[in-house]
């Protein structure tokens, strides 16, 4: 892949008790919840660090919140470092199409050809798995990252197209099936993934022993 062409947007929030994973928190509580969250932040992060060819832009929810120091929060960037900096950026808009649709916008504009979008929620995500992503769009308009909630987990494409950001019920189980419709309406080629499974609640942990065992030593494992 060619670096020049491929870029990877990655959205993420500051890892903040009662800032991440709220409906996780509501089976775990606060403090486990952001445990979890900095291992998937890990997980996600030794992926992006391991995919060759892609620049890496880093979109955080919201500014470095004032008790956080400086020091900290470029920890938290310098994990995501792909070989050279991420460019960091925070999202903008009042709901999640918004604010994906103007980073997909914001990184076309600096001449990217391919962009794809990934959140911090799937601990089966792989660099193997991002690489097929940008090789799809050699031959197809869209790729998708289906996931088991019916929503996805990862979104790429080569030219904007916003309808597939507007009108969407976002974190419910019709984001999948809606964005597919639009891409169909759109007369737009699209491939697939395999389906992965997010960390949304508490009992999508069952799934995943080695995050679980997390709120047991109450500490991450790094």
């Amino acid at each position: 892949m060619s670096k020049e062409r491929n870029a990877l947007i990655v959205f993420l929030k500051n890892p903040l008790p009662g800032h991440v994973k709220t409906r996780l928190a509501a089976g775990i509580g606060d403090e486990k919840a952001l445990h979890i969250y900095i291992e998937l932040l890990k997980i996600t992060a030794e992926a992006v660090k391991s995919l060759p060819g892609a620049s890496v832009f880093l979109y955080f929810n919201e500014a470095t919140p004032g008790d956080a120091s400086a020091e900290d929060h470029r920890a938290r960037v310098d994990a995501f470092r792909n070989g050279d900096d991420c460019t960091v950026a925070i999202q903008e808009g009042n709901d999640l199409g918004k604010r994906m649709l103007n980073a997909f916008d914001d990184v076309k504009k600096k001449g990217f050809e391919k962009i794809c979008i990934i959140g911090t929620d799937c601990p089966a995500l792989s660099s193997g798995l991002l690489a097929e992503a940008f090789l799809a769009l050699d031959t197809r308009d869209l790729v998708i990252g289906p996931a088991i909630d019916g929503g996805y987990y990862l979104l790429g494409m080569k030219q904007i197209h916003a309808s597939l950001f507007g009108d969407k019920n976002w974190s419910t189980s019709s984001v999948l099936e809606s964005t597919r419709a639009d891409a169909e309406k759109a007369g737009l080629s699209v491939a697939l993934l395999r389906q992965l499974r997010d960390v949304d609640d508490a009992d999508d942990l069952a799934f995943f022993p080695d995050l679980k065992s997390i709120i047991f030593t109450g500490k991450d494992t790094g």
